[in-house]
Formats: C-alpha cells, structure tokens, sequence
C-alpha cells in the first residue's frame, strides 16, 4: 500500500513542479512589460509626445528599416518575445534586438512596410512598450546598425 501512495504524492508533485515552471514561462521577465525606471525592469527611454506620436499612426512607415525604442526591454526572454511578435507581422524581414540599448533594428519587405500601430501592438503582445520609432540604416545592413 505504501508503495503505491508513495508514487501517486510523486507523481502529483512531478505536476506541480511542471506547473510552477510554465507558470515562470508564460510570465516571462519580473519587469513584465511595465518599465518603473529601474535597470533591473529593463531600459527605460525619455521621449517627447512627438516621438510618440508615430508609435500610434496608422499610415505604413516610409522607410525599409527603422529603429524600435521600447521600454521594459530587460532580459532575453523579454528579447525572444519582441523577436517573435514582429516576424508575425508580414513585411518584417529581419530583426535584431539590443538588449542593453533598448532598441531593435527591423528590416521590411519592399513595399510590405508595417504601420507604427501594428508595430506598436506587437510589442505589447511581447510586453514591453513602443515609444519611439526612427529611421533604421541604409540598405545592406547585416544584424546591428
């Protein structure tokens, strides 16, 4: 009898501790997205209203690369869901992410350019925050500007 209740309070630990796991992975990083200004919930940029102002347009981006400043960025997992969140947008070709910096170099399809507010929505599935978006470098880049 023992035996037998022994592997059912093991298995039913063996769950828990898999359940606590996924629960650390679907979470993702402690700054969850919400940057409060300190280097351990990631980088946090100062932008102007007018900086922001293009992370909410509509109107697809003029340029076949820009650079993402987003807020929250602290940890590789918080790098490996803005990576995954803008190759689902269509038009994204490349993606490089600068974890210290808090920035991300996107590359686009030639005339499959994204809007600031898709790219902006993408960034919020990844839970971090869009705050700024400039022109990227020039053509033949490769990773980092």
């Amino acid at each position: 009898m023992r035996t037998k209740q022994w592997k059912t309070l093991a298995r039913r630990g063996a769950m828990a501790g898999a359940g606590l796991v996924v629960s650390v992975m679907l979470l993702g990083c402690a700054g969850g997205g919400q940057p409060r200004g300190t280097m351990a919930e990631g980088v946090v940029h100062q932008v102007t209203d007018d900086e922001r102002a293009m992370t909410r347009s509509a109107a697809p981006l003029e340029w076949d690369s820009a650079v993402l400043w987003v807020n929250g960025l602290g940890c590789p997992q918080c790098s490996n869901n803005v990576d995954r969140q803008l190759k689902r947008i269509s038009g994204v070709q490349d993606v490089h992410v600068d974890l210290s910096g808090g920035k991300v170099t996107a590359r686009f399809m030639p005339g499959r350019r994204p809007s600031g507010q898709r790219l902006s929505q993408a960034m919020e599935n990844a839970g971090v925050t869009l705050v700024k978006i400039e022109k990227g470098p020039e053509a033949g880049w490769v990773g980092a500007p």
